[in-house]
């Protein structure tokens, strides 16, 4: 009895190393998320979160699994956006003064990853928790791109300008690109914001002035097209009055009379002669 003990205790505590050893959930602190990679197969495709309980056999095998702490941290980016009113430049020149068609806006944006899509940013992009801090510096400027890209394509689009401009644009333009955020905050700052009626007025103007040019193209290729078309029919009719008198020289001075008047008959006789060699 004595010895079954002996062995049932050696059991149990051999049991509850076992049991120790590939109990990762006590590993991971509050407020944040555990992500398994293990040699033998990889890295595991949903975290492991705090207060869940976790066992992983691969972590018996010395070496084998390494357990990556991400911490679920509230991120804060600020940056601007700014840039022209699509062709603003050019619509300008054509109002006096030529008005400036620039924008700015000043955006903070609070936002997270989110816990679901950490797997795939690790084994996708080599995202690990030392590298947060150079992740999210980069988040900071990809969002100012995209939001600036929502603002051109808005405006493009003719989304009214006002002071109350909507966020859920550049929302919508930040979650497009980065599919594996959750924004808890979106706040924006409008510094400055074009007169929308002004642009309106310079891109008619503009337009009005192209279609008078566009207008004013085909007039002048008209004119062109008929003025080629009388220089041709004068050409061919010149070209038959030629191959004519070469066939009958003697129209020369038909026409010579024809064009002359009553009196100049003498210098005609004069020219045929002289033309025969009779001085």
């Amino acid at each position: 009895m004595k010895k079954f003990l002996i062995v049932l205790f050696l059991l149990l505590a051999a049991g509850g190393t076992v049991f120790y050893l590939g109990w990762i959930q006590m590993d991971i602190p509050p407020n944040t998320l555990g992500l398994v990679f293990t040699k033998t197969g990889g890295w595991d495709s949903s975290p492991t979160l705090p207060g869940r309980f976790a066992w992983r056999w691969e972590k018996l095998a010395p070496g084998n699994l390494t357990l990556h702490i991400y911490p679920l941290t509230t991120y804060t980016a600020e940056f601007s956006v700014d840039g022209t009113l699509p062709s603003g430049e050019v619509y300008a020149l054509f109002l006096d003064g030529r008005p400036s068609f620039r924008y700015e806006l000043g955006v903070q944006v609070s936002y997270r990853l989110q816990p679901e899509r950490i797997p795939l940013l690790a084994s996708r992009d080599g995202l690990l928790p030392e590298g947060l801090t150079a992740f999210t510096d980069g988040l900071r400027t990809g969002m100012a791109a995209a939001a600036g890209e929502a603002l051109q394509q808005a405006f493009s689009a003719g989304v009214p300008l006002d002071a109350a401009f909507p966020t859920s644009l550049l929302q919508e333009g930040i979650l497009t690109r980065y599919g594996f955020l959750e924004l808890t905050a979106l706040n924006v700052t409008v510094k400055t914001l074009p007169d929308p009626a002004l642009y309106r007025r310079a891109r008619e103007q503009y337009f009005a002035a192209l279609e008078a040019r566009r207008e004013a193209a085909a007039e002048l290729s008209r004119n062109l097209a008929m003025e080629n078309i009388r220089d041709e029919r004068e050409m061919e009719r010149l070209k038959k009055y030629g191959d004519l008198l070469s066939r009958y020289p003697g129209l020369i001075d038909f026409i010579a009379i024809e064009k002359l008047a009553p009196g100049d008959f003498s210098d005609l006789e004069r020219l045929r002669r002289r033309g025969a060699g009779d001085r």
